[in-house]
């Protein structure tokens, strides 16, 4: 009994990281799939329901399409599929849009926006199996702003699993980190918390890096 628990938590664990790459194609057979098709599930709730339910906090960043992309991102270090030629990229500013549950609506006119700051390769810490070798820890510093006297700094960390999808020619990938609000001011003079992220490829809102696009959902 207690062996079976264990085995059922250990497969539990890979299944929520995306660290088996048949789960991950499996779900992501429709790039353009809507929106909630592509949330993780909590407490038995997508996102969207628990936060009608219970008033979490959710918010999103989508990355701004100026053609400034990160300058140490590279598929140089280790191609996996070395009879594809890859040519990725990764925008390097964003914009944050979404309620506050409390405090109001964020101002996305008012510069409430992101800079990747760090960008650094480094070996995958999931099993061989997941996806490809490398991965990319990642840092930007932000500004959320609901009015001129009420905003505060956000800074997100984490990592970027890049994952060509194959079967259908798809170069996305898995991000997975967290947020935290600090240093604020007005209405968020407090409002210091950690949001966790994440956020697959294959959406309309999602990790595409061909593009260099990349949209992340935020929330408590």
């Amino acid at each position: 009994m207690k062996k079976t628990v264990f085995q059922i938590t250990v497969l539990s664990l890979f299944l929520i990281m995306g660290c088996s790459k048949d789960e991950a194609i499996t779900n992501e057979q429709e790039p353009f799939s809507i929106e909630e098709n592509n949330q993780p599930i909590v407490n038995g709730n997508k996102p969207g329901l628990v936060n009608a339910k219970f008033g979490t906090i959710s918010f999103f960043s989508t990355s701004i399409k100026n053609g400034d992309f990160i300058k140490e991102w590279t598929q140089e270090a280790v191609n996996p599929y070395p009879n594809i030629k890859l040519d990725r990229k990764l925008l390097r500013n964003g914009t944050f849009k979404g309620n506050l549950s409390g405090f109001g609506k964020i101002n996305s006119t008012l510069n409430s926006t992101y800079t990747f700051i760090s960008c650094e390769p480094a070996l995958i810490d999931c099993p061989p199996n997941c996806g490809e070798p490398m991965m990319y820890k990642l840092i930007a510093d932000g500004t959320i702003y609901i009015s001129t006297r009420d905003y505060c700094s956000i800074t997100i960390t984490g990592n970027l699993y890049p994952w060509y999808y194959t079967d259908i020619q798809f170069d996305g990938g898995l991000f997975i980190g967290t947020a935290t609000t600090h240093s604020g001011y007005g209405k968020l003079k407090n409002f210091n918390k950690t949001f966790w992220i994440w956020r697959k490829g294959m959406d309309r809102r999602g990790i595409n890096l061909t593009t260099g696009e990349m949209s992340l959902d935020i929330m408590e």
